[in-house]
C-alpha cells in the first residue's frame, strides 16, 4: 500500500539486511499484497463480487476515498522518507549498533503517553517485542521493539456498519491515525530514540496479535483486535523503536 516509496524501502532492507528484522520463514503475506497479486480481471470480479452492489454505494465509497486519499498517502509516504537519514547512516557505514540495554524510562513513557493522548486521541498505548513470525513476509522492520497505538472509531458511526457513516469513519481513522504516528515517531527522535512508524492502513506487521501480544486486547475468531473498551471499534498503528527504553506491556490478561 505504500507505493513506490514502500518499494524502495524493501530494496534498501534487502541490502542493508543486516541492520533490519526480517520475516520469519512461516510469516504470512501482508492482505492487500495477496489482493493485488491476482490477475486485474480475477481482481476486478472479486471487487465488484465482494465489496459494491450498486452505482450509488460504489459512487459513495469513492467519494470516501477521495475525501482522505491525500491524507492517507501523505502519512504513508513520510512513514518511509522519515528514514532517509538512518539509511544514509547504514550506506555511509556511520550506523551504530544499539548501546546495550537501556533501563525503561518511566517518565518518557508517561510523557509520551500524555502527548499522545491529548494531541491525537490516542485511547491505549502498549510495548513489546515484535515475534519475527508476525513481520509480514517479503517485508522488514528496522526495529525489534513496538510502540502499539490504538485510536477509536465513534461507536454512534460504527454502529451504523456496513453502512457509508460506518465506511467514513474508517476511513477517518486510517487517515487520522496514520499522521498521529509520524509525528510521535519524531517526537521520540527529537529525545534520541530512533525509531520507525508504520501506517495503519496496509503496513509491515500483523498489528492484532502484536496488539495483544502487548496487553491492549486479544484477536478475535474474525482476526480483528477485541479490547474491553471498544469492542472492535479501533485501528491500530506500531512505531518501532530500537531498544526497550520503555517497560514492556505483554499480558495474557485478556486471554
Amino acid at each position: 500500500m505504500g507505493g513506490k516509496n514502500e518499494i524502495e524501502y524493501r530494496k534498501l532492507c534487502e541490502k542493508y539486511h543486516e541492520y533490519v528484522v526480517l520475516a520469519h520463514a512461516d510469516s504470512v503475506r501482508e492482505g492487500f499484497q495477496e489482493l493485488f497479486s491476482y490477475s486485474s480481471r480475477n481482481r476486478r470480479s472479486f471487487l465488484l463480487q465482494n465489496n459494491v452492489k450498486g452505482i450509488s454505494k460504489l459512487l459513495k465509497r469513492m467519494w470516501v476515498f477521495l475525501r482522505y486519499s491525500k491524507k492517507m498517502q501523505k502519512g504513508m509516504k513520510e512513514c518511509f522518507t522519515d528514514l532517509d537519514p538512518y539509511f544514509k547512516a547504514m550506506h555511509e557505514g556511520t550506523w551504530s549498533e544499539p548501546q546495550g540495554f537501556k533501563p525503561p524510562q518511566e517518565e518518557l513513557w508517561q510523557e509520551f503517553k500524555e502527548y499522545a493522548r491529548s494531541k491525537w486521541n490516542i485511547t491505549k498505548v502498549g510495548f513489546t517485542a515484535v515475534p519475527p513470525q508476525l513481520v509480514f513476509k517479503e517485508k522488514a522492520i528496522l526495529f525489534k521493539y513496538a510502540l502499539i497505538l490504538l485510536q477509536e472509531m465513534k461507536k454512534c458511526k460504527i454502529d451504523k456498519a456496513p453502512g457509508f457513516e460506518a465506511s467514513a469513519e474508517v476511513m477517518r481513522v486510517y487517515a487520522d491515525l496514520g499522521i498521529a504516528a509520524n509525528d510521535l515517531a519524531r517526537w521520540l527522535r527529537d529525545r534520541g530514540v530512533r525509531c520507525q512508524s508504520s501506517h495503519p492502513m496496509g503496513g509491515l506487521v500483523l498489528t492484532p496479535p502484536l496488539a495483544g501480544k502487548a496487553g491492549l486486547g486479544w484477536q478475535g475468531l474474525s482476526g480483528i483486535l477485541i479490547t474491553k473498551e471498544f469492542g472492535s471499534r479501533q485501528r491500530i498503528a506500531p512505531i518501532f523503536v530500537e531498544n526497550q527504553v520503555f517497560p514492556l506491556t505483554d499480558s495474557e490478561e485478556h486471554t
